[in-house]
């Protein structure tokens, strides 16, 4: 018995040792490592999801749109849209820019939506349901500790 404990003690440490391993030397994926996609489209689409995303960084979706406009390959892409797009993100007009450089690559503009916005304070029920929530956690924490016996059994 003592000698399959052991083993499998260590066949346990090993597993968890290559589990850590492998997590610790993971590396992210990094946005702009190796080439970049030299398709427009794909360039808009990134732009798309840049104001959608992150809408208080126009910088990052005007680089994109740039791009865009630089690119090799703008087959499919509305170019003048695009350029439309650029001054309506210099402008702060996100909603614009979106609805305009889905145009450029033949999206339907209705259905990139809006960042659904945040809740607000919580509601009487709202902190009824999460106080009786605490109660009810406390006491199966509790009860079962107090109600435990007191005296051993025998086997």
């Amino acid at each position: 018995m003592g000698r399959h404990r052991r083993w499998a003690g260590l066949a346990a440490l090993v597993a968890s040792a290559g589990v850590l391993g492998g997590t610790a030397t993971a590396t992210p994926a990094l946005a702009h490592e190796g080439d970049e996609s030299v398709e427009s489209s794909e360039l808009v689409l990134q732009a798309i999801g840049l104001l959608v995303n992150r809408p208080g960084d126009a910088a990052a979706a005007e680089e994109r749109i740039n791009d865009a406009l630089e690119a090799e390959d703008t087959e499919g892409v509305d170019l003048g849209d695009v350029r439309d797009a650029k001054a309506a993100v210099v402008s702060g007009d996100n909603r614009r820019a979106r609805m305009l450089l889905a145009r450029a690559i033949g999206a339907k503009p209705n259905v990139i939506r809006d960042p659904l916005a945040g809740r607000g304070a919580l509601e009487p029920g709202d902190w009824l349901l999460l106080v009786g929530s605490i109660v009810v956690g406390a006491l199966g924490a509790v009860l079962p500790v107090r109600s435990r016996p007191t005296t051993a059994r025998a086997a």
